[in-house]
């Protein structure tokens, strides 16, 4: 299930929630009698805010998938760069020995 999906259930949830709470203050008295026409008012405002809220998980989201994608492109040049770090090092002391072993072959023939 998408994000968008878990999103969409958890607004459902909550608006479930909020009209059992209005149900359960007073039983039998209708929500415009008892929020004196506040209740219009506070659903848009509840809808308005959980519209928000969606927006804004889903950019954050955005930004997450961002992130995760720059840290395993670093990650594959850190590795890239360790792997060739080696190979230069390994090829450094190869040169050295090679080095080493024409001077010792250079000074057996002076003597």
């Amino acid at each position: 299930m998408s994000n968008l999906g878990l999103v969409n259930e958890s607004l459902d949830g909550a608006k479930e929630c909020s009209s059992e709470t209005i149900e359960n203050d007073k039983v039998g008295e209708p929500v415009e009698s008892r929020n004196d026409g506040k209740g219009a008012d506070d659903d848009k405002r509840n809808r308005e805010l959980l519209e928000r809220m969606v927006e804004e998980n889903e950019k954050m989201m955005r930004m997450m998938t961002q992130l995760f994608e720059r840290n395993e492109a670093q990650t594959r040049m850190l590795n890239a760069l360790t792997h060739r770090v080696g190979m230069l090092e390994k090829a450094f002391v190869c040169d050295r020995l090679r080095r080493k072993k024409k001077c010792k072959a250079a000074a057996c023939r002076e003597d």
